[in-house]
C-alpha cells in the first residue's frame, strides 16, 4: 500500500524515473495515462528535457535502455515484460529479450562481510577455499566457487547488499503508479496493469528469497532422482540462508552450444527427449515447473547428464489449470475451434461478453495453416505466439503462470530443433494431454468431484435454518439493510466538486470585474493615477485569482 511517508521517502526516486521517461523520450506516456497530473507536472513541462540524440533510436531500443538505466529492478521488470506479448508488441517482447542480468561484480570484503553475517561464522570456518573472483554477477546477486572441508566443490550465491531495500521502494513506486495509470486510464484498466504490477512484485519478492530457492530445488531433486538423464545441484543447509544459498557446483556447457555436444559425441536427439521429458513432468504430473528457461541455466556435461540450474522462479499448475492446457492442445491437433474457444471461456480467459464469433474467426485463421498437417511438422512456439497475439487484440485475461507455461513450451520448442531438426513438441505433449483428459472422466475422478460438491451443498444446507431465522427477525424488526458499492462513485463526485468550485470560482470573478467596472465608470471614491482607487483595486484582485484559476486547470492537464 503507497502511503504519504513511502512517498516522502521515495520523493527523490520517483523524481529520477520521471526524469529518465522524459530524457529516453516516452514523456507522452505520462501525459497519456494522467500521470503528469497525478504527480503534480502539467503538459507543458513534462514534454521538455528530451535528448534529441536518443530519440532518434528506435522506441523499442528506447525502452530497453530507459530500464537498463533505473538499474536492477527495471532490469527484472523488462526480463519480466519480455514474456507478456499479451501486452507488449512483437517488437518489444524480442528487444526486451536482450536485457542482460549482468553487472559490476560488488567487492570481496562485501561477500566475505554478507557470508559471515548470515552465516554467523568467520568464511574460514566454512569453507576450505573461497574465490575472490565470481564466476557469474548479475543484479540480485554473484556466484563464487569454493571448496567444502571434505573436498566438495559449491556454488555460493550471495545476495547484494541492500538490494532488498532498492527493490522495495522501487516495487512501491512501480505498483502506485500502475495503480494511478489504471485509474485514468482505459487502456491500463484494459490490461490489468495494477494486477500485473502486482505479480510482478510478487515473483520478485519470492525470487529474492534464497531459502524458498532452496526448498524447490531440494524437491525438484527428489522428485527426479529416478532421472538417469538429468542431474540438479545438492542443496548443502548447513551454509544456505535467505541471503546466501551454497550448492553443489556442477560443470558443463550450455544447451545450445552444439559444436561442444559434439566434440563430446553425445546423442544430440537423447538430449532433446530428456528436456522435454523433464518439463512435461514437471507440469502434467508435478505440479510445479521451472519458470526461467533459457540456456544459461540448462548445461550439458560431458557425460550427456542435462544439468538445471537457478530455481528463483518457480511457476505453479492446478488441476483445473492443468486440465484447461489438455483441452486446449487436443483441440489445437483436432482443429476444434468450438471446444478451444469454449475452453476459453469456461476458464475465465476470455469473458463472454466479449465478440466471440471474431475471436473464432481469428483463431481459426490461427490454426487452418496448420490443419492437416503431421504434427511433427508443426511449429508449437509460432502458434502459441500467435494466441497470445491474438490474445493482446482482444484482452485476455492471462494468468502469470499460464503465461509461463506458453514460454516454457516455446523454449522447448525452438532448444529441441536446435538439438534435433526433426523434433516436434506435440509429438511429445499429446500423450500427456490425452491422459489428462481421460483422468478427468475416470469413475474415481467423477466420484470425488461429486463428494467434493455435496459437502459445499451440505455446509449451505446445514446453514439454510439458522440463516432463515436470522433474515425473518431483520424483517420483522424493519432492521434489514442492503449495502451496496458504487464503483468510482468518488471519483465522479471528486470531479463534480472540482467543477463547481470552479465555476463558483469564476462567477466570484466574473462579479469582482463588474462591480470593479461600475466603480469606475461612476468615477467615485479616492483615485490613484485619476482611476477610481475601489475599481482599480478590485481589478489586481480579479487577475490574481483568475491567474490561479488559470494555473491550476493548466497543471491537472484538462483545458
Amino acid at each position: 500500500m503507497w502511503t504519504i511517508k513511502k512517498t516522502f521517502r521515495n520523493l527523490g526516486r520517483v523524481r529520477e524515473i520521471v526524469s529518465r521517461v522524459v530524457y529516453y523520450g516516452f514523456g507522452r506516456f505520462l501525459d497519456d495515462t494522467n500521470l503528469s497530473s497525478v504527480l503534480g507536472l502539467g503538459k507543458k513541462i513534462i514534454t521538455f528535457g528530451k535528448s534529441k540524440n536518443i530519440e532518434k533510436l528506435p522506441e523499442e531500443v528506447r525502452f530497453r535502455e530507459l530500464l537498463e538505466s533505473l538499474g536492477p529492478t527495471f532490469i527484472k521488470v523488462g526480463q519480466f515484460l519480455s514474456t507478456r506479448a499479451d501486452i507488449f508488441p512483437e517488437k518489444f517482447t524480442k528487444e526486451l529479450e536482450k536485457l542482460q542480468d549482468e553487472v559490476k561484480p560488488f567487492a570481496y570484503e562485501k561477500v566475505v562481510a554478507q557470508v559471515e553475517n548470515s552465516l554467523g561464522r568467520p568464511i574460514g570456518s566454512v569453507f576450505k577455499e573461497f574465490s575472490k573472483e565470481p564466476v557469474a554477477a548479475a543484479s540480485i546477486a554473484q556466484v563464487h566457487q569454493a571448496v567444502l572441508f571434505d573436498g566438495t566443490k559449491v556454488a555460493v550465491k550471495i545476495k547484494r547488499p541492500e538490494i532488498e531495500r532498492t527493490i522495495e521502494n522501487d516495487l512501491n513506486i512501480l505498483v502506485f503508479l500502475a495503480g494511478a495509470a489504471e485509474k485514468y486510464n482505459n487502456e491500463a484498466k484494459n490490461i490489468n496493469l495494477l494486477r500485473i504490477a502486482e505479480e510482478f512484485a510478487d515473483q520478485l519478492n519470492k525470487e529474492l528469497n534464497f531459502m524458498l530457492e532452496a526448498i524447490y530445488m531440494e524437491k525438484f531433486g527428489e522428485y527426479f532422482a529416478d532421472n538417469d538423464n538429468l542431474r540438479i545441484p545438492k542443496v548443502f543447509w548447513e551454509c544456505t540462508d535467505h541471503n546466501v544459498l551454497t550448492m553443489e557446483f556442477i560443470e558443463g556447457n550450455p544447451v545450445d552450444d552444439i559444436e561442444s555436444h559434439r566434440q563430446n559425441n553425445l546423442d544430440l536427439i537423447k538430449l532433446s527427449e530428456a528436456g522435454v521429458d523433464f518439463y512435461l513432468k514437471q507440469v502434467f504430473e508435478f505440479g510445479f515447473f521451472h519458470a526461467d528457461p533459457h540456456p544459461g541455466n540448462f548445461l550439458v556435461t560431458k557425460e550427456g547428464k542435462m544439468v538445471i540450474l537457478d530455481f528463483g522462479v518457480i511457476g505453479k499448475v492446478d488441476n483445473k489449470l492443468l486440465e484447461h492446457l489438455s483441452a486446449v492442445f487436443l483441440g489445437l491437433i483436432n482443429f476444434d475451434v468450438e471446444s478451444m474457444i469454449e475452453e476459453m471461456v469456461s476458464f475465465g480467459l476470455v469473458s463472454r461478453d466479449a465478440d466471440l464469433r471474431k475471436i473464432k474467426r481469428d483463431l481459426m485463421d490461427i490454426i487452418l495453416p496448420v490443419y492437416g498437417k503431421e504434427i511433427g511438422d508443426v511449429n508449437v512456439a509460432d502458434v502459441l505466439d500467435d494466441i497470445i497475439k491474438m490474445g493482446r487484440k482482444y484482452y485476455f485475461s492471462f494468468p502469470t503462470d499460464y503465461l509461463l507455461i506458453f514460454k516454457t513450451f516455446s523454449f522447448l520448442e525452438s532448444s529441441g530443433r536446435r538439438l534435433n531438426p526433426n523434433f516436434n513438441f506435440l509429438d511429445f505433449a499429446e500423450p500427456y494431454a490425452r491422459k489428462i483428459i481421460i483422468k478427468k472422466y475416470r469413475p474415481d475422478h467423477v466420484f470425488k468431484e461429486l463428494r467434493d460438491v455435496y459437502s459445499g451443498y451440505s455446509d449451505v444446507i446445514k446453514r439454510v435454518p439458522g440463516d432463515y431465522k436470522i433474515l425473518i427477525d431483520k424483517l420483522k424488526e424493519d432492521d434489514l439493510s442492503i449495502n451496496f458499492i458504487h464503483r468510482n462513485l468518488d471519483t465522479m463526485s471528486k470531479e463534480v466538486d472540482r467543477s463547481a468550485n470552479r465555476l463558483s470560482f469564476s462567477i466570484i470573478i466574473a462579479a469582482i470585474v463588474l462591480s470593479s467596472s461600475l466603480f469606475i465608470l461612476a468615477d467615485v471614491g479616492p483615485k490613484l493615477w485619476d482611476i477610481p482607487f475601489i475599481g482599480l483595486f478590485g481589478f489586481l484582485i480579479a487577475a490574481f485569482l483568475g491567474l490561479g484559476l488559470a494555473v491550476g486547470i493548466l497543471r491537472t492537464g484538462k483545458l
